[in-house]
């Protein structure tokens, strides 16, 4: 689904340029600038803050987000600076706080190479314009690399003189004029009243994740870009892609999660899916934050049945956590009984047969599949230890862990050499320790931190 194709898009023509415009830097700040009035805001977590801006966009006049984040103490010390980045041959429109400004490098590195000739951009149907494999795609490739046209704060204190229009008229303004237009033809899923620019934007911008400075009110800036050809990928409850930013290249890549058909949509999800565990509350928030009706492969169900069997599926994926998932096979290891393990190979297939079905390739699925691999290598089965440990390696090296995913090729390729191979027929007379990620090295630290 595009955001708000139903709404379709309206004629807002942007002013002709009759001059050069003047892309210095320009602070929105002076040394001794006053600090905003004190606002009352309501205790808030770093979790509630992190969750809050992975979506959101907002200015300080929005009463949710003036609701959420103690405006005073990042009003106090923001340091606006509208600024055009050059990385490589494209020019990037930003505005960003001096602070996080300062953190990024002097010297981007280049970025990765994707698949040559894997993906097309082409009219979706009544979706708009969409993304399509050109070729069958495996599980963890890159398929796509984009720098940025714009790069904004998610949360602005307006106390620079500015309007909420007028900012982000710059922010455009600044864009290259051969840039403009394509940026300005992007999908617009916002209401008539809202100027041009700031539609745009809460259409099509991508939250990213850039340094954190050490100042007070950072976890509640949040950064957002627009990506002229990565805004074009549609949404889906079951994404078959997800993106990463990294501000070392200052690119986006676009990964494949799941084998693609050639033909297939690449699709991704503009919610956290893990959070809404409905149809119902999936729907609801994409209609406010996005103005469309969901209508893909889970959301367009029609029997009653299966709508309340994708919702219970949902919802205990939503509820396992990481002790539930490792407990089945800590269990057995510290009774050290063979029969049982059948049970916790059942336990964990079941569970990744539901996350298939759903779409939902997360945290939850990489544990299972590290625990698969445990287990077959525990009763010397190469053949389905190889399978499991090859999906683990794909989670690996989608989360760029190259070390990892050395060392679980070498596991493939010599699996005697995997830690846990052998346990079922090894008498052990003591007790020994679970079999946790660490023990068993199947699960490390990059990899399970993940949350792609």
């Amino acid at each position: 689904m595009r955001r708000g194709y139903l709404l379709g898009k309206r004629d807002s023509p942007y002013p002709t340029r009759n001059t050069k415009p003047d892309r210095d830097d320009r602070r929105l700040f002076t040394d001794e600038h006053d600090a905003p009035p004190t606002v009352s805001a309501p205790p808030y977590t770093v979790k509630e803050l992190r969750e809050w801006g992975k979506g959101n966009i907002r200015l300080s006049d929005d009463p949710s987000m003036s609701a959420k984040v103690n405006l005073h103490d990042l009003g106090l010390f923001q340091r606006l600076v509208f600024r055009n980045i050059r990385v490589g041959t494209v020019q990037v429109s930003v505005l960003l706080d001096s602070a996080v400004l300062s953190l990024l490098p002097t010297r981007f590195s280049s970025p990765p190479t994707p698949l040559e000739n894997a993906i097309e951009f082409r009219s979706a149907g009544a979706n708009g314009m969409g993304v399509f494999a050109t070729r069958d795609i495996r599980p963890a490739a890159l398929i796509h690399v984009e720098h940025p046209t714009t790069v904004t704060q998610n949360t602005l204190v307006l106390n620079f003189g500015m309007t909420r229009v007028e900012v982000y008229r710059e922010l455009f303004q600044r864009v290259p004029e051969q840039t403009l237009p394509s940026l300005l033809d992007l999908c617009n899923s916002q209401p008539d009243e809202m100027a041009i620019e700031e539609a745009i934007l809460r259409s099509n911008a991508i939250a990213i994740k850039l340094p954190s400075p050490a100042v007070p009110g950072s976890l509640a800036m949040g950064h957002n870009a627009i990506f002229l050809r990565t805004s074009r990928l549609n949404h889906s409850c079951s994404p078959n892609a997800f993106h990463r930013f990294d501000p070392q290249t200052f690119a986006l890549t676009v990964h494949t999660i799941c084998p693609i058909a050639k033909g297939e949509e690449i699709v991704h999800s503009y919610i956290d899916l893990t959070s809404a565990t409905t149809r119902e509350a999936r729907r609801s928030l994409l209609r406010d934050l996005c103005h469309f009706e969901c209508t893909c492969n889970r959301c367009a169900l029609s029997d009653p049945a299966a709508v309340l069997q994708s919702d219970e599926r949902r919802q205990k994926i939503h509820d396992m956590t990481r002790e539930t998932v490792l407990a089945p096979l800590e269990a057995w290891y510290r009774g050290h009984g063979r029969a049982d393990l059948k049970t916790v190979i059942a336990f964990h297939l079941a569970a990744v047969e539901e996350m298939r079905i759903e779409g939902l390739y997360h945290y939850q699925y990489q544990l299972h599949i590290s625990q698969l691999a445990v287990c077959y290598a525990a009763i010397e089965d190469i053949r389905s230890f190889r399978l499991w440990m090859g999906r683990a390696r794909d989670i690996a090296v989608r989360n760029l862990a190259a070390d990892e995913a050395a060392d679980m090729l070498r596991f493939i390729v010599y699996p005697e050499t995997f830690s846990a191979w052998g346990w079922a027929r090894k008498n052990t007379s003591t007790v020994s320790p679970p079999p946790t990620e660490t023990s068993t090295t199947c699960l490390v630290p990059r990899m399970i931190n993940s949350k792609a």
